[in-house]
């Protein structure tokens, strides 16, 4: 009796741990989403229901189509991850079906169903450190490319010291090049080697961040596919201000960038399935500077609907094409 409780004493507090932090994530969502649902509902009972409804439907149409195309972007940047860390050729077709369909499954809960459902669907090409390693390499890069991204457009609006933006995106620059050529592999390994045990998954990530090593070359064209997502993304968030008549003198350019530091506190928030709720908080509180709550709320919203809408859409475009290629092949 006394080996029993000993041997389920250290399973105990974590399954408590568990039951608390899934109980604290779903507080922390509603609370969030509850607010910013609630600004929206003020709005709407000042200016009724047709606020919801767009205006120009050919713009609202334009707007997911430029966003299914910056996806593409970032479906490229994941075929180089992969190329990068496989010995053999990634085909470019599986890739893409890897990385959109992972944008569909991310809206469950946890952080791993992207992943497992990687590794599952490509387990004939692709082995599973490979998938991990480049899912990795894509966050870092996907990360340090955004701060840099905001940075610069704050700085060009005077919503950041110029300057400050100048460093923080060669900052962010030179770390993401260093950490993916593998020139700080030594510092992440002794990083690892210094965190305690209760940060085990940060140190599995230090260790496979140490393990990386993208050929110049590819990085560079990481950086052009990076590049070219941004501008798309940008015109999407242009295109949709566009398609409603309230957000027309809205500065959707600068609002997208407000979107983006709200998708990192989301991102690193680790809580909630893609930063739910979260995300849509952190926007408003973020962007209040810039436009007026019961607006943000709308665009907090409406912009969640859109980026699932675009997904779910790429994949039905694609999905003739994955399977022409499967029967061919």
């Amino acid at each position: 009796m006394h080996t029993d409780s000993a041997s389920n004493s250290p399973q105990q507090p974590t399954s408590s741990a568990q039951r608390l932090a899934s109980i604290s994530a779903l507080l922390l969502t509603l609370i969030s989403l509850g607010w910013v649902v609630w600004l929206l509902f003020d709005s709407l009972a000042a200016q009724g229901w047709q606020l919801l409804l767009p205006q120009r439907y050919d713009w609202l149409l334009s707007s997911l189509v430029l966003l299914m195309l910056s996806t593409l972007c970032n479906a490229i940047l994941f075929y180089h991850c992969l190329a990068a860390n496989q010995n053999t050729p990634v085909p470019i077709l599986l890739s893409v079906k890897l990385y959109c369909i992972g944008q569909v499954v991310r809206y469950l809960p946890g952080r791993v169903w992207t992943v497992l459902y990687q590794i599952s669907a490509a387990r004939e090409h692709l082995t599973a450190a490979t998938i991990t390693r480049a899912n990795i390499d894509l966050m870092l890069f996907a990360l340090f490319g955004h701060i840099s991204a905001v940075a610069l457009i704050l700085g060009l609006t005077g919503h950041l010291p110029l300057i400050g933006a100048v460093f923080i995106v060669l900052g962010a620059i030179v770390i993401v090049s260093s950490a993916l050529l593998g020139g700080l592999r030594h510092l992440l390994r002794t990083l690892a080697g210094l965190l305690p045990t209760r940060l085990a998954k940060l140190r599995q990530f230090s260790l496979a961040l140490a393990e990386s090593s993208i050929p110049p070359r590819r990085l560079l064209w990481m950086f052009c596919a990076f590049i070219c997502n941004w501008l798309l993304f940008l015109a999407a968030w242009y295109a949709l201000g566009k398609a409603f008549h309230h957000l027309q003198n809205a500065d959707m350019v600068v609002l997208c960038a407000w979107y983006i530091v709200a998708w990192i506190v989301g991102f690193v928030s680790a809580l909630t399935p893609a930063g739910l709720g979260i995300r849509e908080a952190a926007f408003v509180f973020a962007a209040s500077q810039s436009a007026d709550q019961a607006m943000l709320a709308f665009i907090a919203l409406i912009v969640r609907v859109w980026i699932m809408l675009s997904d779910v859409l790429l994949v039905v475009c694609l999905a003739p094409l994955w399977w022409r290629s499967k029967k061919g092949s």
